[in-house]
């Protein structure tokens, strides 16, 4: 009897073998059910970012369509409005940053492209696009005679033959399919400048102008910083800046149907912000003076 008792007794080290066992099959329970619920806190306040942002963004769309009809902003958009990042407090735990235009990194540089500075591919002539990097005097032609033309999306010269996707690359950033066809001289990049036909020295007379102008209050640090303030009188508030030479100036003057000093077609960039955090960012294409949204995207 006694041996069958000593036979039947649990060993020691078999109980401790299954308390292990056990242990490890709830320690892997609750390493699943932690990150079950984590999961689920983590969607609920990535849900109600996305919940929220939508309106908050219309709220931001239909603020700025405000100012821009009513007369509230300016009459000129110098760099420095246009990248300028602004904020509006909504409540609380919600509030939103804007800007007026798409911002990128370029070779590790901070972007800001404005949609009213860009070549209108729809209206521009060949002799402008061929001064685009990528694109030559043959491409620009096929461009300008293609039948798709006007284009819808700036993607669609892809479909153009012996363009690339490396040639599109190099220009895309310089092009748009909105617009009039004017420009928009205080936040024009250089190589559109270029494309225009104007020479280097007045394209750096130009620059050095949006860099150091202290605006006619002459005091820095004010809205009209570095901003031509009407197509009419670029050129001469320019030559008050600094010297031009008369082919600098009959340039400047023979682009007066082209350029200008306020943007018509907005890229307004949106960024929700819920509980201190970025919801969901918009890039908004509008036209202010009809009150037309052309394009509405999640960046």
């Amino acid at each position: 009897m006694r041996k069958l008792y000593l036979f039947l007794r649990p060993k020691k080290g078999s109980i401790l073998i299954v308390s292990l066992w056990a242990l490890g099959v709830l320690a892997i329970l609750g390493l699943a059910l932690a990150q079950f619920i984590f999961q689920q806190i983590k969607f609920t306040n990535f849900f109600m970012r996305s919940t929220i942002s939508l309106p908050v963004a219309r709220a931001a769309y239909q603020r700025v369509l405000f100012e821009r009809r009513t007369g509230l902003a300016s009459d000129y958009d110098s760099l420095k409005e246009i990248t300028g990042e602004k904020e509006e407090q909504l409540c609380n735990d919600v509030s939103y940053k804007y800007y007026f235009a798409q911002k990128k990194i370029i070779d590790g540089e901070e972007i800001f492209i404005d949609e009213s500075a860009l070549i209108n591919l729809n209206l521009a002539s060949s002799r402008i696009l061929e001064q685009l990097p990528g694109l030559d005097e043959d491409l620009a032609k096929k461009i300008v005679e293609s039948g798709k033309r006007p284009f819808k999306r700036k993607e669609e010269l892809l479909l153009i033959e012996d363009i690339d996707k490396e040639q599109f690359i190099q220009f895309k950033d310089l092009i748009t399919v909105y617009g009039t066809g004017k420009i928009n001289i205080n936040s024009v990049s250089k190589e559109v400048l270029s494309a225009l036909g104007l020479d280097d020295d007045l394209i750096e007379k130009i620059f050095r102008f949006r860099k150091e102008y202290e605006g006619g209050d002459g005091e820095e640090g004010t809205i009209d910083d570095g901003a031509f303030t009407s197509p009419s009188t670029i050129a001469s508030e320019l030559q008050k800046f600094v010297n031009l030479s008369t082919r600098q100036q009959q340039d400047l003057i023979s682009l007066a149907n082209t350029l200008d000093v306020k943007s018509e077609y907005i890229r307004l960039s949106i960024i929700p912000q819920i509980k201190g955090k970025d919801g969901v960012r918009y890039s908004i294409i509008m036209h202010p003076p009809t009150g037309k949204l052309i394009s509405w995207s999640e960046q």
